[in-house]
C-alpha cells in the first residue's frame, strides 16, 4: 500500500466516530431531557400575563365608548320646534278675498297684522299690488316671533295724501356776490400754482367788474409790489382809494410806496385823509415816522402815543416814541421809552445796540 493511501486509510478511521459493534454514530444519538417543574410554572406564569393584557385592552375599549346618547332630548325637542316652524312656513296662504265692486273705497289694513302680499313686488307700474279689503274679525291669536319682527317695522309713507309727490330739479342761479368770490378763488389757485400773469389777468377781469371787491384789489397790489412794478402798484392803490377813502389798508400800502421813494409829503397827504377810526397800530407807526422824517416830532410822538394804546409792546412805536421824545428835549420820557422797548425783547441787534447807547447817555 502506497503511503498516499495509508495516510488517507488512517483519516477515515479517525472521524467514523462508529461505535462499537456497528451501531449510529456517537455524534447522532442524544439523550432524552425530562422537563421540570421550574419550566411549566415559567409557561403558566407567561400565559397569565398575556391574558392580563388582553383584558386590560377590552376595559379601555369598553370605558372608551359613550355611557349616554349623544342626542339628549333637549335636541329631540328642537329638532321637533324647528320642524313645526317649518310646517308653520308651509302654511297655505289665507284665503283669497271676495272681489271688490269697483265703487266701493278701499279699506285700511289692520294693524294688528301685516298681510304677506305686501312685501310682493309688482311686476310692472301697469300692474300694481291690489291693496286687501277689511279684514274679517278672526279669533286673536298670539303673534309668533317672525309676525312680532315684521308688524314692528314701522310704516313706510311716500308722499301726503292726494296726487303722488313730483321732484323737480332746478339749477339755482348764483348771485354777482357769489360769482364773484369763485373768480377769486380761481385767482388765488392761480398764484398758488406759480401762474403769476394769469393771475393778474383775473384780478384785473374781476375789478373791472366789481371795482369795490377789496380782496381782489389787496391781491392785485400785492403781487405788483412783489415784482417791484411800483407804478402800476400806486395807480391800483389810488383807484381803490379814490373809490373808497375810508380804505386805512390802501393808504398804508401806497403811503408805504411813497415813503420809500421819499416822497414824504405825499406820504402824508395820503395818510392824512384817513379817518382816525380806521386808524390801527400799523397806520399810526407809519403816520409816526412820516411825521419823523419832517421833523414834526411832536405829532410823530401822538400817533407813537396811539399806537401803543392798541400794542403797548410795540418795539417800532417805543423806539419811536423815545427818539421823537429826545428830539423834543424830554430826557426822561426818552430814557424810559428807550428802556421799554429793551424789555420788549424784539428788537434787532442794530436797534438794541442803538437803545442801550441812549440809555446810558440819558442817565
Amino acid at each position: 500500500m502506497s503511503l498516499i493511501n495509508k495516510v488517507l486509510h488512517d483519516l477515515d478511521r479517525r472521524s467514523a466516530f462508529v461505535a462499537p459493534g456497528g451501531g449510529l454514530p456517537l455524534q447522532q444519538v442524544r439523550p432524552l431531557v425530562r422537563r421540570s417543574s421550574l419550566d411549566v410554572a415559567f409557561r403558566l406564569a407567561y400565559a397569565l400575563l398575556i391574558a392580563a393584557g388582553i383584558a386590560r385592552i377590552a376595559w379601555g375599549v369598553h370605558e372608551l365608548r359613550p355611557q349616554k346618547p349623544l342626542v339628549t332630548e333637549l335636541a329631540y325637542r328642537a329638532d321637533a320646534e324647528a320642524a313645526s316652524h317649518v310646517a308653520w312656513e308651509a302654511q297655505a296662504p289665507p284665503p283669497v278675498p271676495e272681489p271688490i265692486e269697483p265703487e266701493a273705497a278701499p279699506a285700511s289694513i289692520p294693524e294688528e297684522g301685516v298681510p304677506v302680499e305686501l312685501f310682493k313686488l309688482a311686476l310692472a307700474i301697469e300692474t300694481p299690488i291690489a291693496e286687501r279689503p277689511a279684514a274679517r274679525p278672526a279669533v286673536p291669536r298670539k303673534r309668533t316671533a317672525p309676525e312680532a319682527a315684521i308688524a314692528a317695522i314701522p310704516k313706510l309713507e311716500l308722499g301726503g295724501p292726494g296726487a303722488p309727490s313730483r321732484v323737480e330739479r332746478r339749477d339755482r342761479i348764483a348771485t354777482p356776490a357769489e360769482r364773484n368770490e369763485a373768480q377769486f378763488d380761481s385767482a388765488m389757485a392761480l398764484v398758488n400754482q406759480g401762474r403769476i400773469s394769469e393771475a393778474e389777468n383775473a384780478l384785473g377781469a374781476l375789478l373791472s367788474a366789481s371795482p369795490l371787491h377789496e380782496r381782489a384789489r389787496q391781491a392785485l397790489a400785492s403781487l405788483l409790489i412783489e415784482q417791484r412794478r411800483l407804478d402800476d402798484a400806486v395807480l391800483v392803490l389810488r383807484q381803490g382809494i379814490a373809490l373808497d377813502p375810508a380804505q386805512a389798508s390802501f393808504a398804508v400800502a401806497l403811503g408805504r410806496i411813497l415813503a420809500e421813494r421819499r416822497d414824504y409829503g405825499g406820504a402824508l397827504d395820503v395818510l392824512a385823509r384817513v379817518q382816525p377810526a380806521g386808524r390801527s397800530t400799523d397806520f399810526n407807526n407809519l403816520l409816526g415816522a412820516v411825521l419823523q422824517r419832517l421833523s414834526k416830532h411832536r405829532e410823530a410822538a401822538n400817533a407813537y402815543r396811539a399806537a401803543l394804546e392798541s400794542a403797548p409792546r410795540n418795539a417800532a412805536a417805543l423806539m419811536g416814541l423815545a427818539i421823537s421824545l429826545e428830539s423834543l428835549q424830554d430826557r426822561a420820557e426818552a430814557l424810559e421809552a428807550y428802556q421799554r422797548a429793551l424789555a420788549s425783547g424784539t428788537l434787532t441787534p442794530e436797534l438794541r445796540a442803538y437803545a442801550e447807547q441812549k440809555v446810558k447817555e440819558l442817565r
